[in-house]
């Protein structure tokens, strides 16, 4: 699931929150219980957390506002890579793994 995915008037389970995020269920039921992450409403103790898609949105807007700025070009961080690679298989050909 992506945010183009996201419908504001919809409900979306604790899963499909999870998966926007790319975090583990137990973390956005955290994010429930202190507040960061407004939930529905629900009887019963099973599946009890459900958002709102406006809720969603609008957290995972706090979320790129808060993500720092990249230091580095993409074209650097792949020559970076790119070497890191370079050493690893210099490394097994000295170690006789090929």
């Amino acid at each position: 699931m992506t945010a183009a995915d996201l419908d504001p008037g919809k409900v979306y389970s604790l899963a499909d929150a999870a998966a926007l995020f790319g975090v583990c269920p137990w973390t956005v039921r955290q994010w429930a219980r202190a507040g960061r992450l407004p939930s529905l409403p629900r009887a019963g103790e099973r599946g009890r957390y459900r958002f709102l898609g406006l809720s969603l949105l609008r957290l995972l807007g706090d979320e790129v506002k808060a993500l720092p700025a990249p230091s580095e070009t993409k074209a650097e961080l792949e020559a970076r890579g790119k070497a890191a690679l370079e050493r690893i298989q210099r490394r097994r050909c000295r170690a006789g793994g090929g």
